[in-house]
C-alpha cells in the first residue's frame, strides 16, 4: 500500500506539470501568412495577431476567436434580371474582394459573402433594369465601374475592398434566344433580298444603257447611210443635169422616172403585176418636158 502511495505521490507532480505545459502552450499563436486571427477575451475583441509566432494570454483567459483571411477572394453568381423590354435573362457575375480591416470584416457582417453578392446583385439588377437586352452587351465595363464607384465606400465600412467586378454576357432564356435568332435571319434575309434587287437593277441598268448606246450607233448608221445616199443622189442628179443639158428638178423627176420603170419591170418578171397609178404625181407637163429632154440628151448622144 505504500508503494502504492509512494507512485501516486510521483506521478501527480507530473501530471500537474503536463497540465501546466499544455495549458500555458494555449499562450502560444501562430498565424500562416496572409491570414489574421482575431483574438477575444471573454466574448470581446482584444487584439489581432499578424503572421508569425505571438502570445495571447491562455485559454479560456483569451481565445483565438476567427482567422481571416486577407488574400483576394472570388465570388461567383448568377444573377436572374429583368430588362427594360421586359425580358428575363441571366447575368453571370464574378467578384474580386479583399479584406482591408479585418476587425471590420469580422464583426459588421455576419455572412460577408453572401452579403457582399447580395450588395452588389441589387445594384446591377437596378442599373440593368435600365436597359435593354441588346444595350446589356455593350455596358459590361460601365457596370463594373459602377459598382466599384457606388458600393466602394459602402464595402469600405465593413472592412472589405471590391477590387474587380467581372461581368460576362448576359444569357437569355431559350425561348428569347429562338427569338432573337428568328429576327437575325429575316435580318439576313432582307439585306440578301436587297443586295439581290440591287444586282438585277445594276444588270437591267447596263443592258438598257447597252440598248440605248446600240440603237444610238444603229440610228447613227442608218442618218449616215441616208447622208451618203442623199450626197450620192444629189450628185448623180448634178451630173444628169449636166450631161443632159438641163435643169437640176428635171434631171431629178427623170431619174426618179427612170426608176420607177426598173422598178416595174423588174416586179414584172417575178410574177403578175397590177399598176394602179404609174403616173400619180406627175403633170402632163412635166411628162413632155422629160420627152422632149431625153430626145435632146438622145440625139447628143448620137
Amino acid at each position: 500500500m505504500m508503494e502504492k502511495f509512494h507512485v501516486l505521490g510521483f506521478l501527480i507532480p507530473i501530471i500537474f506539470l503536463v497540465f501546466c505545459l499544455a495549458w500555458l502552450s494555449t499562450c502560444i499563436v501562430i498565424t500562416k501568412q496572409k491570414t489574421v486571427k482575431i483574438i477575444e477575451q471573454f466574448g470581446r475583441y482584444v487584439s489581432t495577431k499578424e503572421a508569425g509566432i505571438s502570445l495571447k494570454l491562455p485559454t479560456p483567459f483569451q481565445r483565438v476567436a476567427h482567422t481571416i483571411d486577407t488574400n483576394l477572394l472570388s465570388l461567383e453568381e448568377s444573377l436572374e434580371l429583368k430588362t427594360k423590354d421586359n425580358l428575363f435573362i441571366t447575368y453571370p457575375i464574378s467578384l474580386q474582394i479583399q479584406v482591408l480591416d479585418p476587425v471590420k470584416a469580422c464583426y459588421e457582417l455576419e455572412e460577408p459573402h453572401d452579403q457582399i453578392l447580395s450588395f452588389v446583385g441589387s445594384f446591377i439588377r437596378s442599373e440593368a433594369g435600365k436597359h435593354n437586352f441588346m444595350e446589356l452587351y455593350g455596358l459590361r465595363n460601365e457596370l463594373e465601374d459602377e459598382v466599384i464607384e457606388h458600393l466602394g465606400a459602402k464595402m469600405a465600412e465593413f472592412g472589405w475592398e471590391i477590387k474587380a467586378v467581372l461581368v460576362d454576357e448576359p444569357i437569355p432564356s431559350e425561348a428569347v434566344r429562338k427569338s432573337y435568332d428568328a429576327v437575325s435571319e429575316s435580318q439576313r434575309n432582307l439585306e440578301a433580298a436587297k443586295n439581290q434587287a440591287e444586282a438585277q437593277k445594276v444588270t437591267l441598268i447596263a443592258e438598257a444603257e447597252a440598248q440605248k448606246e446600240a440603237k444610238r450607233l444603229y440610228g447613227e448608221g442608218i442618218a449616215s447611210q441616208r447622208d451618203a445616199i442623199a450626197k450620192g443622189f444629189s450628185e448623180s442628179i448634178s451630173k444628169l443635169a449636166e450631161s443632159m443639158g438641163t435643169t437640176e428638178e428635171l434631171a431629178a423627176a427623170f431619174l426618179l422616172q427612170m426608176t420607177k420603170f426598173d422598178t416595174i419591170r423588174e416586179s414584172s418578171t417575178n410574177g403578175s403585176l397590177i399598176i394602179t397609178d404609174a403616173g400619180a404625181g406627175f403633170e402632163i407637163g412635166n411628162t413632155l418636158n422629160l420627152q422632149n429632154t431625153f430626145k435632146s440628151f438622145m440625139d447628143k448622144k448620137a
